[in-house]
């Protein structure tokens, strides 16, 4: 019997059983129409997938059934378009992933399909796992999304790097199909507030040499009065790489910045400029042995390099109410592990670490200020190493700027024996720890003025 012939007997039989009254029967059916020996005829069964979708009520059928309806509908459908908008925000992961794949085949419905995604993107309750398929979705619609745009643009500035990721990745694409991407964001630089500027110059960034018409704009952005606009306009110059040199005298003046972010980015726009002195070559050496030391630590303690979560998986961080930065030199790190193992037992806490929370191909110093933002409390580890370490000096002040701008996060200090305090934290709260007794009494003092 010909493979084609043998198909069409599996998938004949296969929707026979759908019908059936038996929630298994009707399982045991999807898995025939899934199976290699069906491959070659499954076509057969998108009618009467559409047909029976409504009134399914078994998860494991409805994911099979609209995971055919989705593969076969070839963007024409109306019933199925029905079906994949009514889905698009299901609780259940797999039938929102079938039903996006489905909805990506309507191009030629923009109009359709944009109000409804545009409805749920501003909605304060669509998940965003959701929001980050909304973007991969107006990223394949090119020149048909623009009336989106306010969408994309917004979401640049999210404070999940997931999402910043998935956007970044459609605005590349709406770049490439034509659409003046780069102008739209020059003006946001120009005229928006600080949220809009912010992720104007993250979407700026993620274009790199292709919006090297807002260099301008961007070096305007180096003197703003929020340093968080400074830093991300510096990002963004980093990322073009030669084609920021126009901006040079600006980037160079940023290298005296009072916010650590800004002048190191400064720093590294320069160097990919190739445009520095003896001290500033020097000071980016230091940067890279940091990171090598950082790795080195890693292996010392048995961390693995971590990877992006999997689709439709959340940072871990995201799960937890509370979020504690331990700035540490590393030779002082088994302290900070002690300390990890008991603030990790309580209900909703994490503790953020280079040695163990930076993803694999991160840059490592742009995941510290990242982690120093997403944090609820910053926990200083202060002894010689760390008074003599210019990174932790460096987060030192990146987290009293936050601290000082937002209240967040709120300040904390183990002095591992030392007799002075840090200068910039000398009004913070903080324990001298010289025993794993002492250690302990901190960390006592420490919950009782979390909010759990």
């Amino acid at each position: 019997m010909e493979m084609d012939d043998k198909a069409k007997q599996i998938v004949g039989r296969a929707i026979q059983m759908l019908n059936s009254t038996n929630p298994y029967e009707r399982q045991q059916a999807i898995k025939m129409i899934e199976s290699h020996e069906a491959f070659f005829a499954r076509k057969m069964a998108y009618g009467p997938a559409l047909r029976l979708y409504e009134k399914e009520t078994d998860t494991e059928v409805k994911v099979g059934l609209l995971k055919i309806i989705a593969n076969y509908c070839q963007g024409k459908d109306r019933k199925a378009l029905d079906i994949f908008i009514a889905e698009i925000d299901n609780p259940d992961f797999n039938i929102r992933w079938a039903a996006f794949s489905g909805l990506k085949k309507y191009k030629e419905n923009a109009a359709i399909v944009l109000s409804k995604v545009i409805k749920m993107a501003e909605d304060s309750l669509t998940s965003s796992w959701t929001k980050r398929q909304i973007m991969g979705l107006l990223g394949a619609m090119g020149k048909k999304a623009e009336p989106a745009i306010h969408i994309i643009t917004k979401e640049l500035a999210s404070k999940s790097w997931l999402m910043r990721r998935a956007t970044r990745g459609a605005v590349k694409k709406l770049n490439k199909s034509g659409l003046n991407v780069v102008g739209h964001l020059i003006n946001q630089l120009e005229t928006g507030t600080v949220e809009e500027k912010l992720a104007a110059s993250t979407g700026l960034g993620s274009l790199q040499k292709d919006a090297k018409g807002s260099v301008s704009a961007l070096a305007v952005a180096l003197k703003h009065e929020d340093p968080e606009v400074r830093a991300k306009a510096a990002w963004a110059l980093w990322k073009m790489e030669k084609n920021a040199a126009p901006a040079e005298n600006g980037l160079r003046e940023a290298l005296n910045d009072e916010s650590s972010a800004v002048s190191k980015y400064a720093l590294k726009a320069l160097n990919k400029m190739k445009k520095l002195s003896k001290a500033e070559k020097q000071e980016i050496k230091e940067m890279e042995e940091q990171e090598k030391l950082i790795k080195k630590v890693k292996k010392q303690f048995g961390y693995p390099e971590l990877k992006e979560p999997k689709e439709g998986e959340e940072p871990e961080e995201s799960l937890y109410k509370n979020l504690f930065f331990m700035s540490h030199a590393l030779p002082d790190f088994p302290w900070v592990q002690k300390a990890m193992k008991t603030i990790e037992s309580w209900s909703g806490c994490k503790c953020w670490t280079c040695e163990r929370d930076i993803l694999h191909g991160m840059d490592w110093l742009e995941a510290i200020y990242d982690g120093i933002e997403e944090s609820t409390w910053y926990i200083l580890f202060w002894s010689e190493n760390a008074k003599n370490s210019k990174w932790t000096n460096e987060e030192i002040r990146e987290a009293k700027v936050r601290n000082v701008n937002s209240g967040k996060p709120k300040i904390t200090l183990v002095n591992l024996g030392m007799s002075e305090w840090p200068t910039l934290l000398s009004r913070h709260q903080g324990s001298v720890v010289k025993s794993d007794e002492d250690l302990q009494q901190f960390l006592v003092n420490l919950k009782s003025q979390v909010e759990f």
